[in-house]
């Protein structure tokens, strides 16, 4: 039995490697955290807004203002976690031993 080359078969090469353009800025984590802080203010003052439309009867359903406040209430519970974890995260920290 006899083995022939396979013909037309070639490795591909990459592409040479060039210098980016401009660098992209890195966000911190107090960026991120200050953009997740500011967008459950945003949220909350948007369930207010929603609450006072329903007593003034602007909004057209009640179902609108139901979503907003779910809304409301689940980003308060996920910082309020994230704030649990950051906080349990340093008291461990803390208790190391250099």
């Amino acid at each position: 039995m006899e083995i022939s080359r396979i013909s037309g078969f070639s490795i591909p090469r990459p592409a040479p490697l060039s210098a980016p353009a401009e660098t992209p800025s890195r966000a911190t984590f107090s960026d991120f955290l200050g953009e997740a802080l500011s967008s459950v203010v945003s949220t909350d003052a948007a369930d207010k807004q929603t609450g006072l439309g329903t007593l003034l009867d602007t909004v057209p359903d009640i179902h609108t203002a139901t979503i907003a406040a779910q809304e409301a209430e689940i980003a308060l519970n996920l910082t309020l976690q994230i704030r649990n974890k950051i906080i349990e995260a340093y008291q461990e920290i803390m208790r190391m031993q250099i």
